[in-house]
This record gives structure tokens, sequence and C-alpha cells, in this order.
């Protein structure tokens, strides 16, 4: 018989014991806890696999725009940036790098340009009186900055979900934008005016350029404000706007419609039936007058002007904006 003392330790060596057989037969891979069990070395080699794995994983690089349109082919003594830029977006989880970027065939005049040696940003490198810049720069009539000619060089670095921009331009000519030759093919598009090649690390991505090449032309307005100061009731005032045709063909233009008090306006010449040529700008006299009967309040307004021609693009809006006299 065993007393409560004798208990108590039989009891105890028991416990141990089934302790230390747990242990021996213990099998990581049976209870589903990964790694459990693995000694201090085989963790180091894991850690040391994933950081390679990381370090070659890529994300994957696509082209937003799979083409650009050319927004004008017709003559002009403007450089233009195109509406369009080239974007470039990296949709998978890892970085991706540009390593560059070129013309696989060019439409004369079309060109692209960045921010380079030529032209530092923070310099705000201009044109100059002529509308020229350093030899391979690049003159922006608009904001009248030089820019470096071509496109940016690799390598460039795109991060998972960012979208990369790279803007083109028209440069000035004489001469319209002359598309080279389509490869032919389903693979490319039936208005074919040029390819860009992107390489990465993350896929190569093909944008092609592409143009309107019928003849027609393109309704622009130098000046889309037109303001008509101090008007009075009875009195005749004028105003002169111009329509430019920077596209190809011969423009015709139909119809001016103007949205308030459109009974008060006249044109001269007539705008339907006048015809502007290609790469020519046309002046038109607007003439406002307004009955006598008209009140002060009557005189103060402002007027949509939209036109309806043969342009082969949406024609832009322009707005008349009307202000009486103040009676002095």
């Amino acid at each position: 018989m065993c007393n409560g003392k004798n208990k108590w330790l039989v009891a105890a060596s028991m416990a141990m014991a089934f302790s230390i057989l747990m242990a021996c037969s213990d099998d990581p891979s049976e209870d589903g806890d990964v790694g459990v069990g693995e000694s201090d070395a085989e963790v180091g080699e894991n850690d040391v696999a994933a950081a390679d794995a990381d370090a070659e994983a890529v994300g994957e690089l696509v082209a937003v725009n799979e083409t650009i349109e050319l927004d004008s082919l017709a003559p002009d003594d403007r450089t233009r940036s195109l509406s369009e830029s080239l974007l470039l977006e990296n949709v998978g989880d890892y970085p991706v790098t540009i390593e560059n970027i070129d013309w696989v065939s060019q439409p004369n005049r079309v060109v692209a340009y960045h921010s380079g040696s030529i032209s530092d940003t923070d310099a705000d490198v201009t044109c100059d009186d002529a509308g020229d810049c350093s030899e391979g720069a690049l003159c922006l009539t608009q904001s009248g900055f030089c820019r470096d000619i071509g496109f940016l060089p690799g390598p460039i670095e795109v991060a998972a979900g960012e979208v990369f921009t790279h803007p083109l331009a028209v440069r000035a000519g004489s001469e319209s934008v002359d598309c080279p030759d389509s490869p032919g093919g389903s693979a490319y598009p039936d208005d074919y005016c040029g390819e860009i090649l992107v390489e990465s690390d993350g896929g190569d991505a093909t944008v092609f350029i592409t143009g309107d090449q019928s003849v027609s032309g393109i309704l622009s307005l130098p000046d889309t404000f037109i303001e008509i100061l101090s008007v009075e009731p009875g009195v005749e005032q004028t105003a002169e706007f111009e329509i430019e045709n920077t596209g190809a063909g011969e423009l015709q233009l139909q119809a001016m419609n103007i949205s308030t008090n459109g009974q008060w306006f006249d044109v001269e010449p007539a705008i339907d039936g006048a015809t502007v040529e290609s790469g020519h700008t046309e002046s038109f006299e607007l003439e406002i007058a307004p009955p006598s009967e008209a009140l002060e309040e009557d005189l103060e307004f402002q007027a949509q002007v939209v036109f309806e021609s043969t342009s082969k693009v949406s024609e832009p809006m322009m707005t008349i904006m009307v202000t009486a006299s103040d009676g002095d």
C-alpha cells in the first residue's frame, strides 16, 4: 500500500515521463505550424530566399492609351504639345524599370520632349525672341519654354500602381505632317501614322500614333473670348474675331449659333458659305445692334457661340461678354 507521499511521487514521475515522451515524438509537420522546430540556420536560409525572390520580382507595364491621335496634320507656324501624352502604367505589385523608349517609325514634325540637360526645369530656360532654343532643344510656343528633344533616357523607375507620363509635340512647319507607311495587317490601325516601342523588365509596350489623313479642314479659334463694352440701346458696336483652319483640306463654314440675344448680332462676311483654306486664318466682324427699347439690365449678358462647319473634329466654343454703358 502506498501512503500519500508515495502517491504524489508516482504521479510526478508519470507526468515527467509523459512530457519527455511528447517532446521526443513532436513532429512539426503534423500540427500545421510551418517552420516550428526549424533550426536557426534553416530560418535564416528561408529569409534570404524570400528576400531574393522579392528582389527578382517585377511589376507589369502596360500602355494606358494604345493609340495617340494627332490633333492636326496641317502646316502650322506654332509648335504645339499634343493633347494626348504617352501614358504607361505599372499594374503589378512590384516596381518596373523602363529601359528604353524609342520610335519604331516616326512622322516628320512629331517629336517627344522632356526636361533634361539642355532645358533644366528649375532654370525655366526660355525661347529667344525668334522663338528658337539651343541645338537639341524644342521651343514650346504657348509657354515659351525650351525642352530637350527626344524621349527621357532610361532607366526610369515606375512604382507599383503609378502612371508614367511622357509628352509629345508637333513642331512648327510649312508642310503637312507626313505619316510613315503602315506595315499592314490587322494589328495596325487604319490611320497609322507612327509607332513607339517601350522596353522594360516588366514587359514591352507598343503605342501607335494615328492621324486622319483624309482631306478635311479643322476649325480652330485663336481667341475664344470676345468682350463688347459700354453697349447702349439702339447703338451699333463691332468686334473682330478670327477662324483658323488647322486641317489639311478646305474648311467650309455653315452657321454661327449664339445662345443669348442672337437676333441682335450680325457677322460680316457672312458665315454661311464662307471657306477657309488649309493653314489660313480669316477675319470676321461681329456687330451687335440692341433695340432702342432695350433696358439696361438687358445689355448685361454672356452668350456662347457654337459654329457649324465641315470640320472633322468638334468645333471649339466661343464666349461673348456684353456689358452696358455706365451712362457717363
